[in-house]
């Protein structure tokens, strides 16, 4: 585990909007009890020999799933410290797992962002919004 994990990228990242999927749903159930649940993940990819590519996603289903669904995706670039990245490829066997638990150098920024836009969706459905906890729970 790498809890200075900052360490190893340049302060400066890049990041955007990648992907909004909202699904309505005709309802087919007859009940009024609905379970919602909320999951992340986060995908890494080195693009350049100093760039890695991390894709967040978080994603709303209900059970039953008659509703709506929504996944919301934002990517971030993040420039590897060239005079520390053959030490963090030998420090990490999981490199996503420590991102989640140690990347909020970059995360809380991305994370508050897609509570907000996860709200301003589920508002427009009819219904109180949906706010979701604006960081990634840690992985074990």
């Amino acid at each position: 585990m790498l809890n200075n994990i900052k360490d190893y990228f340049e302060p400066d990242y890049e990041f955007y909007l990648d992907k909004v999927d909202y699904i309505h749903k005709q309802k087919t159930s007859n009940t009024d009890k609905y379970e919602l649940n909320c999951s992340d993940s986060l995908e890494t990819k080195e693009i350049a020999d100093n760039k890695l590519q991390v894709t967040v996603t978080r994603s709303l289903v209900f059970e039953p799933d008659d509703l709506y669904s929504l996944s919301v995706s934002y990517i971030a670039i993040l420039k590897f410290d060239m005079s520390k990245k053959e030490e963090l490829i030998g420090l990490t066997d999981n490199l996503s797992k420590d991102l989640i638990n140690y990347g909020q150098f970059f995360l809380s920024n991305i994370m508050a962002r897609m509570s907000m836009l996860i709200s301003e969706i589920t508002a427009s459905y009819g219904q109180p919004p949906v706010v979701t906890p604006p960081v990634m729970a840690p992985v074990k």
